[in-house]
Formats: structure tokens, C-alpha cells, sequence
């Protein structure tokens, strides 16, 4: 029977990863700021494209290498809204008292609004981190930096049967079930994490439905195997 919400990740202070942008020169704090500010209105909005888009609304171009070495340098952004996200969710789940473990690096700088929920681990090596994942039955994942694409957590909640609770993009979307292979919040609708997770927590039968649809769907798609099969028939059909 699930009784918590797993999170296997690190984490900073979001404040803290700030004053990396206002110690940064100009004009390179000037953008990371209006960065942040574009990706926090929309959170599936790509840096690439967050970025091209202020460069647009200033006039201005830049050649391949140079817009490559801007986006590197403005890392600090991703960082922010990685952890930014990361802490909203647990924040919201942690008011509603639900119970969350929280298993990586850097927990011990994070600030919960009731420390009686909270459960903190040392992070595991990867190969170990399976093992932590197979024991238990609901797998938060926040990574908003992956906008276009799957994070491999949620992929390693699959393949252990631990249902992954994950916040929503175009490619989610398009590629995965919602309520039968994984379930999806919305960083913008704020208590849909709280929603999720206590269906999930109140609906045990849903929840290993889930896990068993979840882990049939991985190991018919989503194996090393299953994508080499998938980029083999690319290559012949010259996509």
C-alpha cells in the first residue's frame, strides 16, 4: 500500500542559485534574469527558444558558436528553475501532508513547511538507485529543464514498477498515457501535484494498475533493445 511520495534528485536553494546571476557580468545578468522571468510564465518553454525570443525582442542576432557559448554560460538558469519547480512541488505536497522522501545530494538546505513529513537520505550510486526506486510505489519527478523530452527517472519508475508522478510537456503528451502509464501534473496549475498524489495515495488499485501497465509499456518500448529496433528502422527509412 503506498504511503509516500519518493524524490531521488538534488537540490540547491533557489536564492542561492540567484546571486549566481547577479554576480554575473552584464549583459549576461541582465539576460539570465529576463530568462528566468520568461521560463517562470511558461514553464515549458525552451531556454534555446526562451533565449532566441529575447534576442528577437532586443534586436539583436548572434552566429551559431557565440548563441552556443551564451546558452552554456547562463547554466545558472536551468539550475534556478530546476530547483524552483522542484521545491514548489514538495511545498505543496508537504501543506497537504503527504508524506515525501527525499533521496540525493543538498536536502539538508531544504526548508519544508512541516519537517514531520519529511523523510531525508543520502543519495545512492546509480546503479543502486534502482533498487530504491523497485521498493517503493509512487515516483515524483520535476524536471522542467526537460521540456521537450523524458527525464530517465521516469523510465526507471517504469521498468520497477513504481507509478512516476510527473510534471507535463508536449512530448509526455504526445508519447505517454496519462492515468495508464504515468500521471502527469501541471507546473502552472500549482495543487495539481497535491491532486495526484492523493488519488494516488487513496486509490491503491489504480496505483498497481498503473505500475503493471507502466512496466508492460516499458518493456515493450521504452528497453535499449526496443530503441535500437526504433533508430535501425529510422536509418532504412531515412528519417
Amino acid at each position: 500500500v503506498p504511503k509516500r511520495i519518493l524524490f531521488m534528485g538534488t537540490y540547491d536553494k533557489p536564492e542561492k542559485l540567484y546571486e549566481m546571476v547577479q554576480l554575473s557580468p552584464e549583459p549576461l545578468q541582465s539576460y539570465m534574469k529576463k530568462l528566468i522571468e520568461m521560463r517562470l510564465e511558461d514553464a515549458q518553454l525552451p531556454q534555446e527558444e526562451a533565449f532566441a525570443k529575447l534576442l528577437e525582442e532586443e534586436e539583436m542576432e548572434l552566429p551559431e558558436d557565440k548563441f552556443a557559448l551564451f546558452m552554456n554560460a547562463m547554466y545558472p538558469v536551468d539550475a534556478y528553475i530546476r530547483d524552483y519547480y522542484r521545491k514548489e512541488a514538495l511545498d505543496t505536497l508537504i501543506r497537504a501532508n503527504i508524506p515525501v522522501c527525499l533521496v540525493g545530494e543538498g536536502w539538508e538546505k531544504y526548508k519544508s513547511p512541516n519537517e514531520s513529513c519529511v523523510t531525508r537520505e543520502k543519495g545512492v550510486v546509480f546503479s543502486l538507485s534502482f533498487e530504491k526506486i523497485a521498493r517503493e510505489h509512487i515516483l515524483l519527478n520535476s524536471s522542467p529543464i526537460f521540456n521537450r523530452g523524458a527525464h530517465d527517472r521516469i523510465y526507471a519508475g517504469m521498468a520497477n514498477r513504481c507509478v512516476v508522478m510527473t510534471d507535463t510537456n508536449p512530448y509526455l503528451r504526445r508519447e505517454m498515457q496519462d492515468g495508464k502509464e504515468l500521471c502527469l501534473y501541471s507546473l502552472k496549475e500549482k495543487q495539481s501535484v497535491k491532486d495526484v498524489a492523493e488519488e494516488l495515495l487513496c486509490n491503491p488499485s489504480k496505483c498497481k494498475n498503473i505500475q503493471e501497465y507502466a512496466y508492460e509499456s516499458f518493456c515493450a518500448k521504452h528497453t535499449w533493445e526496443q530503441r535500437a529496433k526504433q533508430l535501425i528502422k529510422h536509418v532504412e527509412q531515412g528519417v
